[in-house]
């Protein structure tokens, strides 16, 4: 049985912040086989997200286990341009998509004297939703409000305050779910982030 002088129970408040970043998709081609129809349909970019939440950690010596529970919002771009257009260098339409979520990781770390490395699964609730996307005609969607992935992370915890930079990636790939004329207009890069963390412990 472990003793309270080598194993012990922490809770922390945490806010974290991922900056603004591009896609970095390559575009499909929905409707090839009409021609007056047919367009690209491309990731943009996601802006900035924000986050706010809890943290329970179970501490031995070196060893850590922790679990959290983060409030964010989130709020997608993607860019529509006909072929037609394309070929006449015109307009392109950006359409938007924005949920909030709660984020649930289970993270497993090693501390290193002041440095904590540590690595774990998520899951991800995503609610309150809207869409333009809607605007495309014959437009459909699956609906998964469940978004799974795995994150990785450094930081520096001095007591009282921890301060983390983690990379986080979803199991999934922007454009999943959704569909034109029952084409799935799957975009081949899946969704990842880098997130600034600080932590207040009690």
């Amino acid at each position: 049985i472990l003793s309270s002088a080598t194993a012990q129970f922490r809770f922390a408040v945490k806010a974290g912040v991922a900056p603004a970043r591009v896609m970095g998709t390559a575009p499909v081609i929905v409707n090839r086989n009409d021609y007056t129809s047919d367009f690209l349909f491309n990731g943009n970019k996601v802006e900035i997200s924000p986050a706010l939440g809890v943290a329970l950690r179970f501490k031995t010596k070196d060893f850590f286990f922790e679990g959290e529970a983060m409030y964010s919002s989130i709020r997608k771009s993607y860019a529509m341009q006909y072929i037609e257009d394309k070929v006449n260098d015109e307009l392109k339409y950006e359409m938007e998509e924005s949920c909030k979520s709660i984020y649930l990781p289970l993270s497993a770390g090693v501390t290193l004297g002041l440095v904590e490395i540590t690595s774990g699964f998520s899951m991800r609730y995503e609610f309150d939703q809207a869409s333009t996307l809607s605007q495309m005609h014959h437009f459909s969607r699956e609906i998964d409000n469940t978004v799974f992935g795995w994150h990785s992370g450094i930081g520096i915890n001095l007591g009282r305050v921890s301060a983390e930079l983690r990379y986080q990636q979803d199991f999934a790939n922007y454009g999943q779910g959704i569909f034109v004329n029952d084409q799935e207009l799957l975009l081949r890069n899946a969704p990842s982030q880098l997130r600034f963390m600080v932590g207040l412990w009690f």
